[in-house]
C-alpha cells in the first residue's frame, strides 16, 4: 500500500487529488494518468492510497487547494520507485501556480 501525504511549505494539502502513472519515473507528456484518488483525512493528515502495487517505477502527481497562501492552487509531482511490496509512506512536495 502506498500512502501520499502532500505538502506545502512544511502544511498538509488537505484538499487534493493525486493522480498516479505506472511504468515511468517520469509525468506522461500527454498529460494522461492510469488512476486517481482523492485525498481523505486521517486523524489531522491528508492521505491519498493506492493499493495493490508491485515493485516498479512510478511518477505521483498531486493538485489541490492550500489556503491561507495566495494564489491557494498547488500542483507538484515526483518520481516513485517501489523496490519492495510493504506499506510505504511518501511525502509529496507541491508549490503554487496560477491556473
Amino acid at each position: 500500500m502506498l500512502s501520499i501525504i502532500p505538502e506545502h511549505h512544511g502544511g498538509y494539502v488537505d484538499t487534493c487529488m493525486v493522480y498516479i502513472k505506472y511504468g515511468t519515473n517520469d509525468a506522461p507528456a500527454n498529460g494522461i494518468y492510469d488512476d486517481s484518488t482523492k485525498c481523505v483525512m486521517n486523524d489531522t493528515i491528508p492521505v491519498a492510497i493506492f493499493s495493490g502495487l508491485k515493485v516498479g517505477s512510478y511518477y505521483l502527481f498531486a493538485v489541490g487547494l492550500h489556503p491561507p497562501y495566495l494564489p491557494p492552487n498547488v500542483k507538484g509531482g515526483i518520481p516513485c520507485p517501489i523496490q519492495i511490496e510493504d506499506s510505504i509512506q511518501i511525502y509529496l512536495p507541491t508549490f503554487t501556480y496560477t491556473p
